[in-house]
């Protein structure tokens, strides 16, 4: 065996089967025409016809037959001009929401010579198409969307010539060839564009990824072009503007507008140019190594600036080391804004990101944003140097920036910190294989869209896991700078990674590649074992259990397996994975404890034990596992054992090195530790290094009777460190002292924090009355997504202890929320749901004889409003969430 510290025996017996049923045909038959009567072969070769027995397919040959011909192939874009240059100078007309612009194209031939070109442009008007802006106008057709251009002359390559496209771009026009883009697929978004929303500021921003730049802008919009790129601006003086590379010019140019000047002078996708335009913005500046860094929020974050995007200089640092080259773009700024359709955006020196990130301190404390923030930023070498090819592709830029937040959680926090990321990147793309599995590289896709899943990303980030455990450390970072330096500035496949990695390492990876990127699925293993104490051996059996129809049926891969014995002793093997069914004979002086398969938790692979486990076996993974995986599936287990765990593996696990396990164990055995460890708990509620391990304990201590919990709640609250602190204090001191909480909560009304609004919401719904309404029209817009449903389901519920006639003093706002379609989907369900709830309130109150003039006039006019807000719906989606809240 490769690696032992315990070696028993004289020889390891490796008994391997595989079963596999394949079904040949057998040789067709030759049919030979022969005169009659035995008279010799005559063959007239221009009019022979040879007849044969139809041929009889198996089921599953005339699947795939069926899936074949009638398959998709999303390939890369055959390019037959190169886009070299591309300025653009544009404004906006806000009534209208469109775009007018001017954009020059500097082009060349790719290879063949041309006399056309195709460009996207989608929903525009066209009002000068000529070569250069003086030059001859040109002949072209456009339906919607594709322009094609006929140019002068037919030009070879090293040709160059320069197109120039007077236009407005109509972005919220329907498309002509009918199609209806979701709305990600706008391209270029207006927020508040009339500017009569109160709570949302004017912006205007893009989003390129994958193809949808072209909404606002003549290009080659497809991933494998790259252009350098100038842009002149034209907005009113008092909103701000950015866009990739450097201001190198402004100017005022009257009527109370200013005209800005950015340039980027190397060449990038098409896809990764962006706008970000708007009010109330501050910039906060900073720097890495002369590289200018700007952090770009709306001016109530503005003290909060560097901790939303902290760590960009450490990531700066650790990002140059590990892609073995220096950031080439000549900045890098990130900023927020509202209503994105992402969670943010790599554009060129400029990334976008959604307004979730911006936070106070005491939010960013419970949890930071370095997960999104390295995600944006490798992306400026794996995404913005070296760009995947086609869409199919996705992986290469996705999957790379996937596996560096957990390198960076690796380098930065530790390795409980990358085991805890890899382990939620596992579950969720396990989770998402229930649904449907694909093949990593995906050619059959009808809608770029399709490609943004957790294959692409999570898988795609653990398989380069994977290739780094199966290289090592050195080798894995000299082949992925390899890959880097070789392909820099330029469109690439996957099979320029492989070969990157063969060059430096000299190993044939073709196997590796061909099973984890082109074939689906991945293995799912069983493990079981046959001890025989007689002969002091163990047979271990490990099969690959996944569908051989569906997925991908034998995974080849190396795996470490230690087995664990009583006695304290430990076998360790090394395997090499080929067949479906692997059998290992393996001496054992002891029966087994616990068997540790893949020991260093770098498989991608749902791995099961046949036989079922005790708790001894849980607790020897909990003690020698090597990895946080280990302690993590240990711990969750132990559950089930409930008080029958020792102390002392109770003293471990709220010792545990990982904040996720510490809580597990107080969730799981909060009474116990009060009542013989209330000293460790209120010592970690003080203490601990994780805000959400202290906010935990705190409210352990409260729940299960701790005596002086309150003085402990004020304490906290006063020091006021995290939101998840102040939230469980307040919670506390509201459960222990009911007046006392009511009054406290009353001095967070106007926090910026999500997680302590909550908190205030859940306690005005318990113990709160009409003076408590305002909170909730005050601060419904300060909350995102689900959050806002579940503050004004907060606020149903305060109002169920009001008398009908203060309810409906709310009515009127409610329903200007529920119908106004500028507002977004959550604030309107959730208006909707209050007005719903409150009917049904009503309602029973008649049915339990409470009728009044009052109650019955107030459920007339909730069945009108609720009618109203089903008419006002014009997504469908919207509409049909509506009319089932409704039970319509």
């Amino acid at each position: 065996m490769k690696r032992s510290n315990y070696y028993l025996g004289q020889q390891v017996l490796l008994l391997a089967t595989l079963f596999v049923v394949a079904c040949s045909p057998g040789p067709a038959e030759t049919v030979t025409p022969y005169a009659e009567n035995g008279d010799r072969e005559f063959r007239q070769l221009d009019t022979l016809s040879v007849t044969a027995p139809p041929v009889s397919y198996s089921e599953s040959v005339e699947k795939m037959i069926a899936e074949l011909e009638g398959s998709i192939y999303q390939g890369t874009y055959e390019k037959t001009a190169s886009l070299v240059h591309t300025v653009l100078d544009i404004s906006f007309n806000w009534e209208e929401r469109s775009v007018p612009g001017q954009a020059t194209l500097t082009m060349t031939p790719w290879f063949y010579d041309i006399d056309k070109v195709r460009l996207d442009a989608k929903t525009f008007e066209l009002h000068q198409i000529s070569l250069g802006p003086d030059g001859p106008e040109l002949v072209h057709e456009y339906d919607g969307v594709n322009l094609y251009i006929h140019l002068d002359q037919t030009y070879s390559r090293g040709d160059t010539f320069e197109l120039f496209i007077d236009y407005e771009a109509f972005p919220y026009r329907e498309r002509a060839d009918g199609f209806q883009p979701a709305r990600i697929q706008r391209g270029i978004f207006f927020i508040n564009h009339t500017g009569e929303q109160k709570h949302l500021p004017r912006q205007i921003w893009t989003q390129g990824q994958t193809e949808y730049n072209s909404n606002w802008f003549p290009t080659i919009d497809r991933p494998n072009v790259r252009t350098t790129q100038e842009m002149f601006i034209t907005v009113d003086d008092d909103l701000y503007t950015l866009t990739n590379g450097m201001l190198v010019g402004s100017e005022e140019v009257g009527d109370g507008q200013r005209r800005d000047h950015f340039k980027l002078d190397l060449p990038h996708p098409p896809y990764l140019f962006m706008l970000a335009i708007g009010e109330n913005y501050t910039v906060v500046e900073d720097e890495w190594n002369g590289i200018p860094l700007e952090y770009i929020v709306e001016e109530e974050y503005e003290e909060y600036a560097a901790d939303i995007f902290g760590n960009t200089p450490e990531m700066f640092e650790f990002f140059t080391e590990i892609a073995g080259m220096e950031y080439p773009w000549p900045k890098y700024s990130q900023i927020t804004v509202r209503d994105f359709v992402a969670g943010a955006m790599e554009n060129t020196t400029a990334v976008i990101f959604g307004e979730q990130v911006q936070r106070p301190l005491i939010d960013l404390r419970d949890r930071n944003n370095d997960a999104i923030v390295a995600h944006e930023l490798i992306h400026h070498w794996f995404g913005n140097i070296v760009t995947c090819e086609n869409w199919a592709s996705l992986t290469l830029n996705e999957g790379f920036a996937s596996f560096t937040e957990t390198l960076w959680q690796e380098h930065f926090y530790g390795p409980d910190a990358a085991g805890e990321d890899r382990a939620d990147k596992r579950a969720a793309y396990f989770n998402e294989t229930t649904h449907f599995v694909r093949a990593l590289l995906n050619f059959e896709y009808e809608d770029n869209e399709e490609m943004f899943d957790r294959h692409s990303y999570n898988k795609g980030g653990l398989v380069l896991q994977m290739l780094r455990h199966l290289v090592g450390d050195e080798a894995f970072f000299a082949s992925w700078q390899r890959y880097l330096k070789d392909n820099q500035f330029s469109a690439v496949e996957v099979h320029d990674l492989r070969l990157a990695f063969e060059e430096v390492t000299g190993k044939d990876l073709n196997i590796f590649f061909d099973q984890w990127f082109f074939q689906k699925g991945h293995p799912v293993i069983q493990v079981s074992h046959n001890y025989d104490s007689v002969s002091g051996t163990l047979i271990l059996t490990v099969e690959q259990i996944q569908s051989p129809v569906e997925w991908y049926p034998v995974f080849q891969f190396p795996v470490s397996v230690d087995i664990h014995l009583e006695g304290g002793y430990k076998v360790e093997v090394d395997l090499h994975i080929d067949r479906r069914k692997t059998q290992l004979l393996v001496d054992c002086p002891a029966p087994p404890v616990w068997i540790n398969f893949d020991v260093e938790d770098y498989l991608l692979a749902e791995v099961s034990m046949k036989e079922e486990r005790d708790m001894d076996s849980y607790l020897a993974q909990y003690q020698l596992g090597t990895s946080f995986s280990d302690r993590y599936t240990a711990a969750r287990q132990l559950r089930i054992f409930g008080q029958e765990v020792p102390e002392q593996y109770l003293d471990m696990l709220l010792k545990d090195p990982s904040g996720r396990i510490r809580n597990i164990a107080m969730d799981s055995y909060g009474g116990w530790y009060v009542d013989n460890r209330a000293d460790k708990l209120i010592h970690m509620a003080r203490e601990d290094e994780n805000t959400l391990v202290r906010a935990n304990a705190l409210r352990i201590l409260e729940m299960f009777g701790y005596p002086a919990v309150t003085l402990l709640a004020e304490e906290l609250l006063e020091e006021g460190y995290s939101a998840a602190i102040i939230s469980a204090a307040l919670e506390v001191l509201y459960y222990r002292a009911p007046e006392m909480g009511l009054e406290l909560a009353a001095n967070y009304e106007e926090t910026l924090s999500s997680t302590v609004l909550m908190s205030v919401a859940s306690i005005y719904a318990s113990g709160g009355g009409h003076k408590q309404n305002a909170f909730f029209r005050n601060n419904y817009h300060k909350l995102r997504g689900f959050a806002i449903t579940n503050f004004f389901s907060r606020f149903s519920d305060l109002l169920k202890s009001q008398t009908p006639e203060k309810v409906m003093e709310e009515h009127d706002w409610l329903l200007e929320l529920a119908t106004d379609r500028r507002q977004g989907s959550f604030v309107r369900y959730g208006a909707t749901t209050v007005l719903t709830n409150t009917l049904e309130r009503f309602e029973k109150k008649v049915e339990q004889e409470e009728d009044t003039p009052f109650l019955k006039e107030s459920i007339q006019r909730l069945e009108r409003s609720l009618e109203a807000i089903v008419e006002s719906q014009q997504s469908p989606r919207m509409r049909s969430m509506i009319e089932n809240l409704l039970g319509q």
